[in-house]
């Protein structure tokens, strides 16, 4: 299904039209809920400056670990109760329902759906939002080995 227009946006109604917003904006701050083992399918790691994921079951320990090597520890940041899924670009957002795995942006049999934001007002809004995010997982893990705590303790449930 093709995107149809929203005020300030386009919605997306399919995994083609959501991966094609995520390409459009070109993320550097991305607040995700799960990170999958395929997350750098879907991003430009080289303009990807910082992540907030849940460190929980949902999501690849060693999707996270890939992501601290590639952002460094300080640029990622964990919030186990993050569920947003925001995708923030210079020029552009995508929120939607997919998180940055396969099952999110691949063909496969999950719907999801998304809005790929592009008035200013809102993408202002995203970004605070962002940054209240970000707050809040740097109180809940405050140091690098607070994250690799959380890290081992995903290892072993995973």
């Amino acid at each position: 299904m093709a995107n149809q227009s929203a005020v300030g946006g386009r919605i997306c109604l399919d995994s083609g039209s959501l991966r094609k917003a995520l390409r459009t904006i070109d993320p550097d701050r991305i607040a995700v809920a799960y990170l999958g083992a395929a997350w750098r399918k879907y991003v430009n790691t080289a303009t990807l400056k910082e992540i907030i994921v849940s460190p929980t079951l949902g999501s690849n320990p060693k999707a996270i670990e890939e992501a601290m090597q590639t952002l460094g520890i300080r640029n990622v940041h964990f919030l186990d109760q993050l569920h947003a899924k925001i995708y923030l670009g210079k020029e552009g957002a995508l929120v939607s329902s997919c998180n940055l795995s396969e099952n999110g942006f691949a063909d496969r049999r999950l719907h999801e759906a998304g809005v790929h934001v592009t008035d200013a007002e809102n993408i202002i809004a995203l970004n605070a939002r962002f940054d209240a995010l970000r707050a809040l997982a740097k109180a809940q893990y405050p140091t690098a080995d607070s994250k690799r705590d959380a890290l081992r303790k995903l290892v072993e449930l995973w």
